[in-house]
Parts: structure tokens; C-alpha cells; sequence
């Protein structure tokens, strides 16, 4: 089998780790790399372990999404899952990962099965508060069905829809970028960009749509002045538009330009994406180190007392 190599990328989420914590995004992307394989040493196999981890908040929206793939998919061949239907899905999913997270079952393999931090750690979650985080989930699908345009989806002619491959990519000055729009479609000659979101509204989140508009641009040839970008916020049943999207463009693309060239700039080697975990400072801000993964890591003496 061809050796896996680590090669450079950049991602929206990934600049925002590489704000949080300059330790936390080389642990994620770098101190990981190989620990999938036997030989490993231990503490490579652990920060794997570690990045693999979820929560529940994660989790919960990763399985909304999912659900709401399924949906649509339903559209295309005429069959329309009702909610309470959709709703069962959405909980066997998470009842699913609740169990393996539970069961510890991520020991045998963490790639494909749920590891929650909340038990991984012993947090003192509550009964209670696991059937919040079921019913939040639910009130986040309900959501979608309760969406204004949710008819118009369920109506329109799969034929337009544009199919966004998992994990997809483009390019942006030789980097490839990874970007993957939620749902998009053409409407008469418009495409229209949909980012279900399952938590609370955030600036960011338009930045994040201006990146799926170099992707239609990139990917289906689109024109700026003919994209409509939507944030959807499920649990509220609301949106957010960017307008004037080619006005906005330069600016994203300056933003981009800049977050990869200080990612780079850190590295050992640029061309073979080699970096030195010591040049990655750990956050002063120690209360986001309490909610992270990789706590275990860079405080192994005193993780607990965060």
C-alpha cells in the first residue's frame, strides 16, 4: 500500500484552530500524522486517539447533517421521509455512537467508531442533560422541515443540483483548499448555496459562505454575480445572506492568502510539510485548555486540576 503523505492544505476551520491554539493545530495536523499505524510509538498513537475524539455538541450536528442528506437524497427519487421518521434515524445515530463511545469500543479502532469526550474525560454529565442533547437535535432537524424553503428543495428538479463530493477540494494559488457546501442548486440561472448551521449565529460564518463561492466558482464555473449564499440556522428556522458577494471576494481571498502564508512560515520545510512541534506555542488562555482535546498532551501532569 502507498504511504500516506502529509501535504499542505487549507481549510476555514483549519485557520480557525491555528487561531486558538498554535499547539492544538500542530497536534491536529502534524504530532497525529502515522499514529493509525501499528509501529507508532505511544504517545503519536494517543494524539491520534485524541484528534479523533468528538462531543457531544459535535456529534449532535455531524448526525443532523447527515440526516438531512438522507433527506434530500429521499427528493430525488420522490419519496419523502416525514420527520418522525427522520427523527428516529437521528437518534438511533446518536444512540449508536452514544454506545460505542460508552463501550469503549474506539480502543479497537478509533478511526470508525465514536470516542465523546465527556466520557473519555468522566465528565459529570447528567441524565438529564444527555436528553437535552437528544431533544436539541431534534429541534435542529425539525428545523429543516419548518425551513422557508424547504418546498422548494423538496420541488425542485434533482437535475439542477450540484453534487459536492465529501472531503472535496480547490485550488487557490497552488494550496489546495478543502470546502464542502452543505446543499446547492440552479435556480433559472442562479446558484444557490445552502451551510445548515446547528449552533449559534457567528460572524465567521459569512466568511465561510464567500469560500463556497470560490469553490462554485472553481468547481462549476460559477459567477460571482450569480450566487446566493445562505446560512441556515436550524434550530431557530432562520437565515443569514451574504450579498454583494463579488465585492467581498478580494478580501476572503487577501484573508486566505495571508493565513497560508503564516501557516507556512512556521514550518520546517515547506515543499515536504515538516514542522517542529517546539515552534507551535501552546494558548496562555488555559480555560480553552480545559475543553480540549489534547489536554492530556500538553499538560499531562495536572489535566484534571484545569
Amino acid at each position: 500500500m502507498k504511504k500516506l503523505k502529509n501535504q499542505f492544505s487549507w481549510s476555514f476551520s483549519r485557520q480557525r484552530l491555528f487561531k486558538e491554539c498554535k499547539r492544538k493545530y500542530y497536534l491536529n495536523h502534524y504530532g497525529m500524522w502515522n499514529g493509525w499505524q501499528n509501529d507508532a510509538d505511544e504517545r503519536t498513537k494517543k494524539i491520534y486517539l485524541l484528534k479523533k475524539m468528538t462531543n457531544r455538541y459535535m456529534l449532535s450536528g455531524g448526525a443532523v447533517h447527515d440526516i438531512i442528506k438522507i433527506i434530500i437524497m429521499n427528493f430525488e427519487v420522490d419519496a419523502i421521509m416525514e420527520f418522525p421518521q427522520a427523527e428516529e434515524l437521528l437518534h438511533e445515530k446518536l444512540r449508536k455512537a452514544y454506545t460505542q463511545s460508552k463501550k469503549q469500543d474506539w480502543k479497537k479502532n478509533p478511526k470508525d467508531n465514536c470516542n465523546l469526550s465527556e466520557h473519555y474525560f468522566n465528565e459529570n454529565i447528567s441524565k438529564e442533560q444527555w436528553i437535552q442533547f437528544r431533544e436539541n437535535a431534534s429541534a435542529c432537524l425539525k428545523g429543516f422541515y419548518e425551513f422557508t424553503d424547504y418546498e422548494i428543495i423538496k420541488n425542485s428538479d434533482s437535475n439542477t443540483w450540484f453534487e459536492s463530493p465529501k472531503f472535496d477540494t480547490f485550488e487557490f494559488r497552488g494550496v489546495k483548499i478543502f470546502s464542502e457546501p452543505d446543499f446547492a442548486y440552479k435556480k433559472n440561472d442562479i446558484i444557490i448555496i445552502y451551510d445548515w448551521k446547528t449552533g449559534k449565529i457567528s460572524p465567521d460564518d459569512k466568511i465561510q459562505l464567500l469560500i463556497y463561492a470560490l469553490y462554485a466558482k472553481n468547481k462549476w464555473g460559477a459567477d460571482f454575480s450569480k450566487i446566493q449564499l445562505s446560512d441556515v440556522y436550524l434550530k431557530d428556522s432562520a437565515s443569514v445572506y451574504v450579498h454583494d458577494v463579488e465585492e467581498k471576494i478580494p478580501e476572503v481571498e487577501s484573508m486566505m492568502q495571508s493565513s497560508i502564508k503564516e501557516m507556512q512560515s512556521m514550518l520546517i520545510d515547506v515543499e515536504s510539510n515538516t514542522a517542529n512541534e517546539v515552534d507551535f506555542k501552546m494558548t496562555d488562555d488555559t480555560n480553552k485548555c480545559r475543553f480540549c482535546s489534547f489536554k492530556e498532551i500538553c499538560h499531562p501532569d495536572n489535566w484534571e486540576e484545569l
